[in-house]
């Protein structure tokens, strides 16, 4: 895995040729403006089901460990991103970063992936710290506040992975790889030219003027 300060790894729009379709999805801004206010709406779904289904109460919170929590909870569930990944997060396809001025963090993965491992590469930190950290919390009595946070904020960090899943599930075909550049998605059929469990190198701004 590779860490990176800035904006995600620069690689050239798949060629037509190649068989690469453009996904339709909306560009990044219009993604963050959806996001914002789904973001709020999981959050406040997720503190309903809190209060109803456990006993977590909000008692000995404090604003700097709440903050420690909101740190903890990106990074895990940026890192349940990378462990998802064909390579498990384990190679230098996967790079983990921040990008400070769009106040963003990602994971990117260079390669090629079946529409099945990129759907559950988006919706992985959602069931895994929101969903069953609450039924956790609720069949095991757990109750410290701390819990609480972390199924609730990072409910409200996964609104543009539940987007993008939906996006995924009705524009893209199910027998389909999918692969990421920069911020744009492309698909293609699985078919006779890769298979879908070797993933691309990346094409690079020289082999594309090269091509």
């Amino acid at each position: 895995m590779r860490f990176k300060i800035g904006r995600i790894p620069e690689t050239a729009e798949a060629p037509a040729e190649d068989g690469w379709l453009k996904l339709r999805e909306p560009p990044m801004w219009v993604t963050r403006l959806i996001s914002l206010p789904l973001s709020l709406v999981l959050a406040l779904i997720a503190a309903l089901f809190v209060i109803r289904l456990t006993k977590i109460s909000s008692e000995g919170l404090t604003g700097g460990v709440l903050i420690a929590v909101y740190v903890g909870t990106i990074a895990m569930h940026e890192l349940i991103h990378a462990s998802i990944n064909p390579d498990r997060g384990l190679s230098d396809r996967t790079t983990l970063g921040f990008w400070p001025t769009r106040l963003v963090f990602f994971v990117y993965y260079e390669g090629s992936r079946s529409k099945r491992n990129h759907m559950l590469c988006l919706l992985a930190p959602f069931l895994l710290l929101s969903v069953l950290l609450l039924l956790a919390s609720h069949y095991l009595g757990w109750n410290s506040w701390i819990l609480g946070a972390v199924i609730i904020l990072n409910a409200a960090a996964s609104s543009a992975d539940v987007l993008n899943f939906f996006i995924t599930m009705f524009g893209v075909p199910n027998s389909s790889q999918l692969q990421n550049r920069g911020w744009t998605t492309y698909w293609r059929a699985t078919g006779s030219t890769v298979s879908s469990n070797q993933p691309l190198q990346p094409i690079t701004r020289e082999d594309a003027r090269s091509g």
